[in-house]
């Protein structure tokens, strides 16, 4: 093969496809279900709630600032971090070992790297917006008092 040819990746087999997109799909469907139909329920009294002796409204407010910004650098660097690193020594992305789902040029040299540093900057940027968050869910807004006569009714 000469080296002005281009290499690219494996993909998955259709099988692989429905291994992935299935479970993700069924979660996505369950999540849209419960934040459209069980959500307004859930939080119209979640301030009465206590849980663990925490605020239903401190465990909504740090889920929101702490629990969303967590989930997503997890995923970022479980989906992207052997690629990131692999990228940013060796100057190939993705992996020629990797499969994806479709057919991707590997890329080589200052492309690469360049890419590897793209994901890098977001995973700083995210666990940076998580920092932020740690601060913004140790101090909830105020919650008016007559909110709370509903729950000793």
């Amino acid at each position: 093969m000469r080296e002005s040819e281009p290499r690219y990746t494996k993909t998955y087999t259709f099988v692989e496809r429905l291994r992935i997109v299935l479970p993700l799909a069924a979660a996505g469907l369950l999540s849209l279900y419960f934040v459209s139909y069980k959500l307004d329920e859930v939080l119209e009294d979640i301030h009465c709630q206590t849980y663990l002796g925490i605020n239903g409204f401190s465990w909504v407010w740090a889920s929101l600032f702490i629990g969303l910004p967590l989930l997503l650098l997890l995923s970022v660097v479980i989906a992207e971090g052997k690629n990131c690193i692999h990228a940013l020594k060796l100057g190939e992305y993705p992996r020629p070992e990797k499969k994806v789902f479709f057919k991707s040029e590997i890329l080589s040299g200052k492309k690469a790297k360049l890419k590897g540093t793209y994901i890098l900057l977001a995973t700083v940027f995210i666990f940076l917006f998580l920092l932020w968050g740690i601060g913004q869910a140790f101090h909830p807004p105020e919650v008016d008092k007559s909110v709370y006569e509903k729950c000793i009714s």
